[in-house]
Order: structure tokens, then sequence, then C-alpha cells
């Protein structure tokens, strides 16, 4: 057998195989509690007020967390207003403004005010 043979045959082969192939479409994750901890944690700590940082959670979803203000508390620790937004499909679903206050092991700590 040559290889124009060998093509003849398996090339319309492969085409087969590959059409009957699918792949199941990818499902958006969702946003869980340690996702937006680990970026309110990253936003708080290395952006200045006004700077956003996101996590894109899929081509549909994603959050967007972006500080606001910094100040000293009365006890001494430091606190940060920030803005958080969830986008899906391109639209904003959620956006709050929460307050997080530095713990005495340096991790960022929602606060009620």
């Amino acid at each position: 057998m040559n290889i124009r043979q060998l093509l003849t045959i398996t090339l319309p082969l492969t085409f087969l195989i590959s059409a009957c192939v699918t792949s199941a479409p990818e499902q958006p994750r969702t946003i869980s509690n340690e996702d937006r901890q680990d970026l309110v944690q990253k936003a708080l700590e290395g952006n200045v007020s006004g700077q956003s940082s996101d996590l894109i959670l899929s081509p549909e979803v994603k959050i967007v967390v972006t500080p606001v203000e910094t100040w000293k508390s009365v006890t001494g620790h430091f606190c940060r207003s920030f803005i958080t937004e969830v986008w899906r499909n391109n639209k904003l679903q959620t956006k709050t403004l929460s307050t997080a206050c530095r713990n005495a092991y340096g991790n960022w700590v929602n606060v009620s005010i």
C-alpha cells in the first residue's frame, strides 16, 4: 500500500472521528468565599486607593475589588474601605462598600461600622 492509498483511507476516517467527538461546554466557576477573600487580601495589601484588582473566573464572570480610603483606627489598626463588584456577561450584578482592618497577624478582616 502506498502513501496515497493510506491517506485516502485514513483521512476521511480521521475527519469522521473528530466530527463525532465533542467536549462538554465549560461550566462557569462559582464565586467562592475563598476566591473573594484572596482577592480582597491582594487588593488591600498591594493597591493604592482607586487602583482595582480583578479575578476572572470565566469569560462571563469576574470580581473587581477597589480600595477607596485608608486610615488608622482609634485602636491603632490600619483600616481600608473598599468596593467589591461582581460582573456577569459584562453587566454589573452587585456592588458593595465594605471595610476591613488589619489584625495582629497582618491579615485584612472585614468589620462592621
